[in-house]
């Protein structure tokens, strides 16, 4: 029962990461947003692929642990819940229907000053594995089931989200027309931070929607 997994696994978390913002928070989300970009040199990406096969996770665990342990680091609270998105295409018969079928699981992390990093790590893959094992049930019937008390001023549950994006970009020809994929700024955020990691050619390209409601740009 996915549902019970999910009541066990999200007992107790408090719903709001009390994170250190540059403004105060409004009472009503107003959803506006910007975006910063950056990426990340080949070299430091290649290490972090050759440590990701060393520690036998994915790239996408080490990333999603990477973040989680920034926000640890800079909120000091030791439980943190990172969203992410799937694709939510598990079934055969999903795979070649056109249309949205995107769920949000939940990460829920949970850090020991005292542990290694290397204990982190391989808890939050078992932490990953499972949360994706029991994928099935909506977010909105989690939310449902756990009756979490909704606020105008959050996003319910998580205000943290992580994205990684593992797939490859080509330019698209079509006879003589050229087609390459553009990034534009987003004018609108539903979290109050959305790190979005892209793997293209040797980089890691690093996008990070933020409420500016919230927070300013940064040098």
């Amino acid at each position: 029962n996915e549902v019970a997994y999910w009541k066990k696994q999200l007992s107790g978390v408090s719903g709001i990461l009390d994170f250190p913002i540059d403004k105060q928070r409004p009472e009503v989300k107003r959803y506006f947003g910007s975006s910063y970009r950056f990426n990340i040199d080949k070299n430091v990406t290649a290490r972090a692929e050759e440590f990701a096969r060393e520690k036998n996770i994915s790239l996408f665990m080490l990333l999603e642990s990477v973040y989680a342990l920034l926000l640890y680091k800079y909120s000091g609270e030791n439980d943190i819940c990172v969203g992410v998105p799937i694709a939510n295409r598990n079934s055969e018969e999903f795979e070649k229907i056109i249309g949205y079928f995107a769920n949000t699981i939940v990460i829920r992390s949970k850090f020991d000053e005292n542990a290694e990093t290397g204990a982190f790590l391989d808890a939050n893959k078992e932490t990953i594995l499972e949360a994706f094992a029991n994928s099935h049930v909506s977010f909105e019937e989690i939310v449902k089931n756990l009756s979490f008390e909704r606020r105008q001023s959050h996003s319910v549950l998580y205000q943290y989200a992580f994205t990684f994006q593992n797939y490859a970009y080509r330019d698209l020809a079509l006879d003589k027309v050229k087609i390459s994929p553009e990034f534009q700024q987003n004018p609108s955020v539903k979290f109050d931070l959305n790190f979005i990691v892209r793997r293209i050619d040797e980089h890691f390209y690093i996008e990070a929607e933020y409420d500016t409601d919230l927070f300013t740009e940064g040098y």
